[in-house]
């Protein structure tokens, strides 16, 4: 029973990030206290190969930015380098100590509120540097390459909400 209990826990813990804010930009997102990108700035985006580009460069090559605006991008990507792999360290040790306290052998409601404060605190900072950033990145393209960025935003919105929908449809059907 407090097998179950676990997975049931872990199940909805997982079912809150996915839907409890809309996804912030061209990488996953929302936090478990509001919107913020799990994974941002320059970086391999989690996933198989080592071929994986950051999302920013991966948009950058998918709207076929001119020679001019991807040395541009580099030099932002180089500037925020430090500042987001900071706290993108401390987003993972703010979780890693959630999931522990999460995973408790007791239940331990403060120590999890605690928990989870370090997580959107840590969020929060990530949040900030990454919309700064992408912001940055907007002001490099050209309307036509904004509008072609917000489509395939628009898609990338699609996909996480069918995403939310069939988990959702999965839990009830299961949790009758």
């Amino acid at each position: 029973m407090k097998r179950i209990a676990m997975i049931v826990l872990v199940l909805a813990v997982s079912a809150h990030y996915a839907w409890s804010a809309p996804a912030p930009g061209p990488w996953p997102g929302p936090m478990p206290c509001g919107p913020g990108p799990m994974f941002a700035g320059p970086g391999p985006m989690p996933g198989p190969g080592p071929e994986r580009l950051s999302p920013l460069v991966k948009m950058a090559e998918d709207l076929g930015l001119s020679a001019e605006q991807k040395h541009s991008v580099a030099l932002l990507l180089k500037k925020n380098s430090e500042p987001l792999r900071e706290a993108g360290q401390a987003m993972r040790k703010a979780m890693e100590t959630m999931h522990k306290a999460m995973e408790a052998e007791t239940f331990n409601e403060t120590a999890i509120k605690e928990a989870n404060k370090a997580v959107c605190e840590a969020g929060e900072k990530m949040a900030l540097l990454s919309a700064k950033e992408r912001s940055d990145f907007r002001a490099l393209l050209t309307p036509e390459q904004r509008a072609e960025m917000d489509k395939k935003m628009a898609l990338f919105r699609e996909r996480m909400e069918k995403a939310r929908l069939t988990t959702e449809a999965w839990i009830e059907r299961y949790a009758k």
